[in-house]
């Protein structure tokens, strides 16, 4: 849909605005600066496989880019950073609050499997249930509100959404 397309660009550009507004900022201010980026969402909107709109149940749609800008590029956040393969929100979430001077823990988290919903809120249309294969493939399997399987599939992700460098 093209319209869609150009709403999306547009803000896009909007976004590309305001960081730059909030990173002039951030460069202003003395000491260590780390500003965690990633999408509202932490959807992608059509990147990938022209996927548009909230709601689409397929694992290309939580590829969405992280990134961390800093003033410390070697210090050890950022080399947490570097060293995160595939993000989930939890793992951000953790870096921040290691950034913070903090730690989350969650007893019997696997790195290996994460939650996707296939909308907002609250996983009305269901959700994917997705754990990572020793190949690095993933076993995505979509499930209904209710928590019934839908469809199972291996995915293997494109190589370039893992480092966007």
């Amino acid at each position: 849909n093209e319209l869609r397309a150009n709403e999306y660009d547009n803000g896009m550009r909007c976004y590309d605005r305001s960081l730059a507004k909030i990173m002039a900022y951030a460069a202003s201010q003395p000491g260590d600066v780390y500003v965690f980026v990633t999408a509202d969402h932490n959807e992608v909107m059509g990147e990938f496989q022209d996927l548009w709109g909230h709601g689409t149940s397929h694992l290309y749609v939580t590829m969405v880019p992280m990134m961390l800008l800093t003033n410390k590029p070697d210090g050890a956040v950022a080399q947490a950073f570097k060293a995160l393969k595939f993000p989930t929100a939890f793992e951000m979430a953790a870096l921040i609050a290691r950034t913070l001077g903090t730690g989350v823990t969650v007893d019997g988290y696997d790195p290996n499997r994460f939650f996707a919903n296939s909308t907002l809120p609250f996983a009305y249309a269901g959700f994917i249930d997705a754990t990572r294969n020793a190949d690095g493939s993933f076993l995505a399997v979509q499930k209904a509100r209710n928590g019934k399987t839908v469809k199972e599939e291996t995915i293997r992700l494109p190589a370039q959404a893992y480092r966007f460098q």
